[in-house]
């Protein structure tokens, strides 16, 4: 089991969906418990990113998927750490509006 830490960008997400969204936000936050809970479950379909942002936080970056079959559906960009144990959720949001950018 791992523990998640939130960046900024993804905790200010996450709390917007949490007030604009009840129902869509209880999926969401379940799907990132199973994040927690096994990095490597089939059904986030967590895959490398690729390109120029790929190594921008000194690890490797994650996409999960955390909504499927339905529009504007939920991802988020995730790398382990900063200390073992731990995973951070750089962003979430609806696809495909990714920008990796710091805060």
């Amino acid at each position: 089991m791992f523990t998640l830490i939130y960046a900024p960008k993804a905790a200010k997400a996450l709390a917007h969906l949490r007030s604009t969204d009840a129902r869509r936000h209880r999926k969401v936050a379940a799907r990132l418990a199973n994040l927690a809970a096994d990095p490597r479950d089939p059904s986030l379909n967590n895959h490398p990113v690729q390109g120029a942002d790929a190594t921008a936080w000194g690890s490797q970056l994650w996409f999960a998927y955390l909504e499927t079959s339905t529009p504007a559906a939920w991802r988020a960009v995730w790398a382990y750490g900063p200390d073992r144990g731990q995973i951070s959720v750089l962003w979430a949001g609806p696809h495909p509006s990714v920008d990796l950018a710091r805060d």
